[in-house]
């Protein structure tokens, strides 16, 4: 396959129902000795792991807000912590239900980011910018919760391993 014909496949896979694809789904393609090589366009951030009470949490998170994503994965650790604390708080307070049987809370996620932004919920103490320097209550970590919760399956799986704790506390 040419360059030329490589381009051309690349501009019609790279075409979304709305135009363009953002540039973390674009496919760059090209011609190598063995076939065509396909990679992303943009390159993908690596993981970042914590170890929090004998448990391994991994994020892959590739999209949403790049400076609040830099946020979570400097803070990882003390989010996790957060989500806990919320989720034993909401469980405490009634705001929350359980699915005892599916080991699973009944409320939807939004549920408990809403706990954690409250005024009451997730205290910015102890967090640190990309700089280095301690955050404040501000729209900066309101919106670095919001970006910890758009990684859906992660933040399902830190509730989950949250309940599973408050049951056995």
């Amino acid at each position: 396959m040419e360059r030329k014909e490589a381009k051309r496949l690349e501009a019609r896979l790279n075409l979304g129902a709305r135009g363009r694809l953002p540039k973390s789904k674009r496919l760059s393609l090209k011609p190598g000795p063995d076939g065509i090589m396909v990679s992303r366009e943009k390159r993908e951030l690596a993981p970042v792991s914590i170890w929090l009470g004998g448990k391994e949490y991994r994020r892959f998170c590739q999209f949403g807000n790049l400076p609040s994503e830099a946020i979570v994965r400097a803070n990882l650790g003390k989010f996790v912590e957060g989500v806990r604390a919320a989720v034993w708080q909401g469980l405490d307070d009634g705001r929350l239900g359980m699915h005892q049987e599916r080991m699973e809370i009944a409320n939807s996620i939004f549920d408990v980011e809403k706990i954690c932004a409250d005024f009451g919920g997730m205290d910015a103490r102890g967090f640190v910018d990309t700089m280095g320097k301690p955050m404040a209550q501000n729209k900066a970590f309101r919106y670095a919760i919001r970006q910890f919760f758009k990684d859906e399956e992660f933040a399902k799986a830190v509730c989950r391993v949250a309940l599973r704790d408050y049951l056995l506390r």
